[in-house]
């Protein structure tokens, strides 16, 4: 697999055990001590207001505002 993987600069990896099971995550040779994207999802008619610390790490900080609690 990872002989596929490595022209878009990915490596498939052993990072652990679940349940006596192996898993494996997705690693990128490019680009070493990135952090992992964050996902965002929002299942409330309230929305957050959001400021970016960090473009380049994808770091965000959700603020309380007007529409927060």
């Amino acid at each position: 697999m990872n002989t596929h993987l490595s022209p878009a600069g990915i490596e498939l990896r052993r990072t652990g055990n679940d349940g006596g099971y192996p898993m494996f995550t997705m690693v990128s040779t490019r680009w070493h001590g990135i952090r992992r994207p964050k996902n965002i999802i929002f299942a409330s008619h309230a929305k957050p207001d959001l400021r970016f610390r960090s473009s380049v790490d994808n770091d965000i900080e959700i603020v309380v505002g007007a529409d927060g609690p």
